[in-house]
């Protein structure tokens, strides 16, 4: 692994991330995507190949359990920013979370006390 490079997992393989966000990361200085998960391990397997990623697992679970993994990438559906982004703080992961990064005030606190829990980043993946 690239040495000062933020060693990423992305969470499942949504459009947005297999079109936007992997071949960003993967040309940015500061990152290199290690991993993606989904819950077709087979599915992992094909956008691993993809896109010459070294991991693929088939759960989000697996890919916040390995160590090598220091962020997640969360583009799962809207419903699942919150859940995922939480267990990935508490697995000791940062969050780069798909917009919206809350589906409201309540869920927004709950992501707040998550990070102040864990002393880890949770940002929103917001374009302009």
């Amino acid at each position: 692994m690239a040495e000062g490079k933020v060693r990423w997992a992305v969470l499942g393989a949504a459009k947005i991330a297999t079109t936007k966000v992997i071949p960003a990361m993967q040309k940015g200085d500061w990152s290199e995507v290690i991993g993606i998960a989904s819950r077709d391990l087979e599915k992992a397997r094909r956008v691993a190949k993809q896109f010459g990623i070294p991991r693929a697992y088939g759960s989000y679970e697996e890919a916040l359990a390995d160590p090598e993994v220091e962020a997640i990438y969360n583009p799962l559906p809207n419903h699942l920013h919150v859940p995922w982004s939480i267990r990935a703080v508490e697995a000791g992961k940062h969050v780069l979370c798909e917009k919206p990064v809350a589906m409201g005030v309540d869920e927004c606190r709950k992501l707040i006390a998550a990070r102040e829990r864990t002393g880890l980043k949770i940002g929103e993946a917001f374009m302009v």
